[in-house]
């Protein structure tokens, strides 16, 4: 299979290997994210080009796509969840040090 995105995909990951080795890392990043984000699309058209050849895939599919949503929501929880308790550890260190000036 050849497309676009997997040259894309390609030629990214030899710029961020460059950018690497030249001693770039910002570079290199950046270069490691969009090709992050080519793979995935990559990833996509392969799934799209699956389904058209057999159409019973979709269901498989869609069994992996609620099981990656169940995980991403999780981690979205628990985010959340130590975000509460960082604002809540701060407040409680901001209403210690008001008492210890009162005092």
């Amino acid at each position: 299979m050849s497309s676009p995105s997997i040259a894309r995909a390609i030629d990214l990951a030899k710029r961020a290997e460059h950018c690497r080795q030249t001693g770039q890392p910002r570079m290199a990043a950046l270069y490691e994210k969009n090709l992050r984000q080519t793979l995935h699309q990559v990833k996509q058209e392969i799934r799209a080009a699956r389904i058209q050849a057999n159409p019973f895939r979709a269901f498989q599919y869609l069994g992996e796509d609620l099981a990656d949503a169940g995980e991403f929501i999780r981690g979205a929880v628990l985010a959340a969840v130590n975000e509460i308790f960082g604002a809540v550890a701060a407040a409680q260190n901001i209403r210690q040090s008001d008492v210890a000036k009162v005092a």
